[in-house]
C-alpha cells in the first residue's frame, strides 16, 4: 500500500481531508510507523472495506476484532502521535508527532511546550469558536 491509499485510508478513520492530513507533515511517517506495527496484509484489509464503497464503522464490527482494533489505533496515532500498547499506554512515535497530533487542531491550539504564544497574546481575548469556553471561565473568575 502507498501512502496516497493510507491516506485516504486515514481520512476516513479520523474525519480530517486528505488535504488537512498532509499539511501535518507525518503523511510519511505515520505510514512508516503503521507498516511497522500492523503490516502490509493488515492495512490492505482496511483499505479493501473502503474500496468496497462501505462506511467505515459499518464495515468493522462485523470482522475480525484485530481490524476494528488497527483501524483506532491508526486514528489514535494521527490524534495524538502516539501508538496505543496492548497494556493500555501508548508509545510516542517522536516529539515532532505529539506537536503535529490532530487532538491540538481539534480546539485551535498547540501541544504544551512546542509552540510559544508570542509576547502579548495574553492581553487579547480568545477568538471566538475554538477556547471561547476559556473566555467565559475567565470572566466568572474576574466578576467573584
Amino acid at each position: 500500500m502507498g501512502s496516497k491509499e493510507f491516506v485516504v485510508l486515514s481520512a476516513a478513520l479520523t474525519g480530517f481531508d486528505e488535504g488537512e492530513l498532509h499539511a501535518t507533515g507525518m503523511v510519511e511517517v505515520y505510514h512508516a510507523t503503521v507498516l511497522a506495527r500492523l503490516g502490509e496484509p493488515e492495512l490492505a484489509l482496511l483499505t479493501a472495506l473502503l474500496e468496497e464503497g462501505r462506511d467505515i464503522e459499518e464495515a468493522l464490527p462485523p470482522r475480525d476484532p484485530r481490524t476494528a482494533e488497527a483501524a483506532v489505533a491508526i486514528a489514535y496515532l494521527w490524534y495524538t502521535g502516539a501508538w496505543p500498547t496492548a497494556e493500555g499506554g501508548a508509545v510516542v512515535v517522536s516529539p515532532e508527532t505529539y506537536a503535529a497530533g490532530l487532538l491540538w487542531t481539534t480546539f485551535g491550539g498547540h501541544a504544551p511546550g512546542t509552540v510559544g504564544p508570542g509576547y502579548g497574546s495574553w492581553s487579547t481575548p480568545p477568538l471566538s469558536g475554538a477556547g471561547a469556553g476559556l473566555s467565559a471561565v475567565a470572566s466568572t473568575a474576574a466578576q467573584r
